[in-house]
């Protein structure tokens, strides 16, 4: 997961609103494997974690540091 959330947050987190970041934080606390299995789509995620920040994280592409559509 660090090589996703990592890049993302250097790449993204100054411009995250309260919401995401408590988004970000509950994810920090969630299994890896299931984390990195929502975002990559293997199986969709909670409830508590289908958020607009899980959205950008399906979309970013830790390759490029971009967000894809934004």
């Amino acid at each position: 997961m660090d090589l996703i959330l990592g890049p993302f947050a250097d790449q993204h987190a100054q411009n995250l609103d309260e919401d995401e970041l408590a988004a970000f934080e509950a994810l920090l606390s969630a299994d890896d494997q299931d984390v990195y299995g929502w975002i990559i789509g293997r199986e969709p995620p909670p409830a508590q974690h289908d958020t607009a920040l899980m959205k950008k994280l399906q979309a970013f592409d830790p390759s490029q540091d971009i967000i894809r559509g934004a």
